[in-house]
């Protein structure tokens, strides 16, 4: 199927430029035209020549095999193996900042939009560029602070989205509210604090995480959450290890 890309020009644009003092406007026009761009347009074969040395590199790091995995990791709601294994991630990176900076010792957990993971992570020899398409986005990995209230709210607001990816962190969804909180396998106290472990994309309020904008504190690891993945598939093929989730119960639904 050919895909076809309209580049649409405005047809006229009335702009107006003022000179001098007396105030006299003067009208421009401007006229396009409505271009399509499909297959039938053929390539600049001196731009390609230039560019295909690049591109040959690219290709070479992006097909780099970096592990292997003994199932399809997908991605979906309201958890799954692959949103558990991100989450999982983030969690332990997370840990290690925390130790390494010696920090104060708090309750973690981890949070990852499931709609970020755009791709699965497929069964067998796993190359960087899985990790790019299932992450394409440049997200760091921050640490925020939060109350057990925010906490609360941040459960609440899960359940409206049908689930996202978690870890250290469970609950049941029953008529449509989050029952059995648990983080670190403990009630949650709303005066206690707590850190969370997660993108600075739902860090800056996306996804409807309104309620991490305000944290009590909040730091950058200097990690981005794809290079935490392909360090982890790394790390494990080093071990002659194949990449396997988490598949223990997070988000319990109960109707």
């Amino acid at each position: 199927m050919q895909k076809h890309f309209t580049i649409i020009a405005t047809l006229a644009l009335l702009s107006f430029s003022f000179y001098s003092c007396d105030n006299t406007s003067h009208k421009q026009h401007y006229s396009g035209q409505l271009m399509s761009i499909d297959s039938t347009i053929t390539g600049n074969a001196m731009m390609q020549d230039y560019i295909k040395p690049y591109q040959l590199q690219l290709d070479s790091q992006m097909n780099r095999v970096i592990g292997v995995s003994s199932e399809t990791l997908i991605a979906e709601k309201p958890e799954s193996p692959l949103s558990n294994l991100v989450a999982d991630i983030m969690q332990d990176k997370t840990a290690e900042y925390i130790s390494k900076n010696k920090l104060e010792s708090l309750p973690l957990f981890s949070l990852v939009n499931t709609r970020g993971l755009r791709s699965d992570i497929p069964k067998g020899e796993v190359l960087l560029r899985d990790i790019y398409e299932v992450m394409p986005f440049e997200n760091q990995i921050v640490l925020v602070k939060l109350t057990g209230e925010t906490v609360l709210a941040l459960v609440d607001h899960i359940v409206k989205s049908k689930g996202d990816g978690i870890a250290g962190l469970s609950f049941t969804i029953e008529n449509g509210e989050a029952k059995n909180i648990k983080l670190n396998n403990k009630t949650i106290d709303t005066k206690a604090h707590y850190y969370l472990s997660t993108s600075d994309y739902l860090a800056n309020g996306g996804d409807n995480y309104s309620m991490l904008l305000n944290p009590i504190s909040r730091a950058n690891i200097e990690l981005k959450v794809r290079e935490a993945i392909v360090s982890h598939i790394e790390s494990l093929s080093e071990q002659n290890l194949s990449i396997e989730a988490n598949n223990n119960k997070r988000i319990t639904l109960l109707n």
